[in-house]
């Protein structure tokens, strides 16, 4: 079976959550839910890799060929963000902002590069994976996907409501959601579990057209998705419901509308959306180590790395995507994917071109 085109609207939409979160990291009193972004991008992967591989699996895919697409979609990156928290590391070294050796910092990038998670804070450290904090969902992201080709794409309507109800319930037991640190570690196992396979209901929703929504241009749900975002006071437990509901709609309500004509701008945010929530931590926490050694006023300096990342971290996002990323998914698809007695160079651009899942 032939690989699927693009939701370009989910694509758009998962740039402008990296955007929010890069800001929120930059200045949660502007978006103080920018955290529940994750919860969005974990709807998305469960929507799109339904989308793209359900019916692949159902057909004899095997497991080995899923997880190495998945890898190669989602490790290009793991790489190099692990290298630029290394990197980071080292600069705050130079700059005697931290105690940490070069022994340390190489010991955490290599776990970094591994996915493997911190789950004791002996060393005072209190991320997960401390040089670059959003790999934690990146774990939980593949840790899902492993689930799903192992035969969770089999589930039907009934039982996938009973997994996301119950994970819900305990999302909401749990308070406020977690995942990134070593004390709330284990509350990432139902976030994801949620996330996910409500992405799957929600596809398998659109696609038998079980309800019916008008299409809405990605630029007013953006702006939704932004509203979200932006609510004030303290969203954990039951309210935590309304939230997550309004998110599920959102992205049913992008998928309505993907037989729209696309655009530059929707194919940039799409483009620049992995690279983005991959590298913006290292990069802001450069900015913010360097700025506070020659600014004095914190509001300044406040300000000058919001400046820095929009006008900084975007662009290298988008020229690590053309000149990084998607070369070496290519390289890799054409070394792992397709035996080379059938693997014609032009098809093989194309397909792996197309291929932002």
């Amino acid at each position: 079976m032939g690989e699927r085109g693009h939701l370009k609207n989910l694509d758009a939409l998962r740039g402008v959550a990296a955007i929010c979160v890069m800001l929120g990291h930059a200045h949660d009193a502007a978006l103080p839910q920018a955290r529940l972004a994750v919860d969005f991008f974990f709807m998305l992967s469960g929507f799109v890799i339904a989308y793209s591989y359900e019916e692949r699996l159902r057909a004899g895919m095997p497991f080995g060929a899923f997880i190495v697409r998945r890898l190669i979609r989602l490790y290009p990156m793991i790489l190099l963000a692990s290298v630029a928290g290394f990197l980071c590391a080292v600069f705050a070294m130079t700059m005697q902002a931290t105690s940490m050796s070069i022994a340390e910092a190489a010991g955490l990038s290599l776990r970094s590069l591994a996915l493997f998670p911190r789950i004791s804070e002996s060393d005072g450290l209190v991320g997960v994976f401390p040089l670059d904090t959003v790999l934690w969902s990146l774990f939980f992201e593949i840790l899902a996907n492993a689930v799903y080709g192992l035969g969770f794409f089999r589930m039907g309507k009934i039982v996938l409501v009973g997994v996301v109800a119950a994970s819900l319930a305990l999302v909401v037991a749990s308070g406020k959601v977690g995942g990134n640190t070593v004390d709330n570690f284990t509350a990432g196992f139902p976030r994801i579990c949620f996330g996910f396979f409500l992405g799957v209901l929600l596809y398998k929703t659109w696609r038998f057209r079980a309800v019916r929504l008008p299409a809405f241009k990605p630029l007013w749900l953006g702006f939704a998705l932004v509203g979200v975002f932006s609510v004030r006071g303290d969203l954990t437990g039951l309210k935590l419901i309304p939230v997550f509901a309004v998110l599920a709609a959102i992205v049913l309500f992008a998928a309505q509308g993907e037989e729209s004509a696309p655009n530059p701008l929707s194919k940039a945010l799409g483009e620049i959306s992995y690279p983005l929530y991959a590298l913006h931590l290292p990069i802001y926490n450069v900015l913010i180590i360097g700025l506070v050694q020659v600014i004095a006023d914190p509001r300044l300096v406040s300000l000058s790395v919001i400046a820095g990342l929009l006008f900084g971290a975007i662009p290298v996002s988008y020229f690590v995507f053309h000149q990084v990323d998607m070369p070496a998914r290519r390289y890799l698809t054409c070394r792992l994917v397709r035996p080379a007695s059938s693997r014609p160079t032009t098809a093989l651009s194309a397909s792996a071109a197309v291929d932002l899942r």
